[in-house]
């Protein structure tokens, strides 16, 4: 399991993307509710599948969210629930990848 690098966005500046190297999962930290966006990136030649995996917070009942991403694509999921996806003793939410070869990934919160 490894950790993906959150960008953080401030009120009118920008900030530069931090993309990760994908893992078969890999997690992230969820501070602001409602306020993180994942993005996959797709540079390979079929679709990619990726499941945000339910937490343990009271909308964790709503399960997984699985997602699709096609060849050559990119895919912004979210915002992201954190009573739904994060993990309530770790602050982390996990994502789970159906490949690994020619994906990055990162993290936005808003």
């Amino acid at each position: 399991m490894a950790d993906i690098t959150k960008s953080t966005c401030v009120t009118n500046g920008s900030v530069e993307l931090v993309e990760t190297g994908a893992a078969d999962t890999q997690t992230f930290d969820i501070l602001k509710d409602e306020r993180t966006c994942l993005v996959l990136i797709n540079d390979g030649a079929s679709t990619l599948s990726a499941t945000v995996s339910k937490g343990t917070g009271i909308s964790s009942v709503n399960g997984d969210l699985g997602v699709e991403v096609a060849a050559g694509k990119t895919t912004i999921v979210g915002p992201l629930e954190s009573a739904r996806f994060k993990n309530m003793s770790t602050g982390k939410v996990t994502v789970v990848l159906g490949a690994t070869a020619s994906i990055s990934v990162a993290a936005i919160e808003l």
